[in-house]
């Protein structure tokens, strides 16, 4: 991890804030701390977009991979974390929390 400090974006729509992504160094890799999106701008591109910008700013710092962890009825998030190339890493899983891991190219 080079550079500690993390990564942090909104985005933006009509100059209101409808969303935000934020990575951060975790031991001796990364991990994405959040990503949320107001209700109305889901299935709208925004969501892969901040995760895109993320991963480049992370793969600069030489980050291989990263991780997350998602609530078990987290429905949408499962299945955005999926279809962005995450798999379950169940022998990780945290109490009610489902570990995610994602491998960069």
């Amino acid at each position: 991890v080079k550079d500690n400090s993390g990564f942090n974006c909104i985005a933006k729509k009509d100059n209101k804030i409808v969303g935000y992504i934020t990575f951060g160094p975790f031991e001796n890799t990364w991990r994405l701390w959040r990503i949320y999106l107001l209700p109305e701008y889901i299935g709208k591109g925004i969501g892969t977009e901040l995760l895109k910008r993320g991963e480049e700013f992370i793969k600069k710092q030489g980050a291989r991979n990263y991780f997350l962890l998602v609530h078990k009825d987290n429905k949408i998030g499962l299945n955005f974390y999926q279809k962005k190339g995450f798999i379950h890493k169940s022998e990780k899983d945290e109490d009610d929390e489902i570990y995610m891991e994602k491998m960069l190219v």
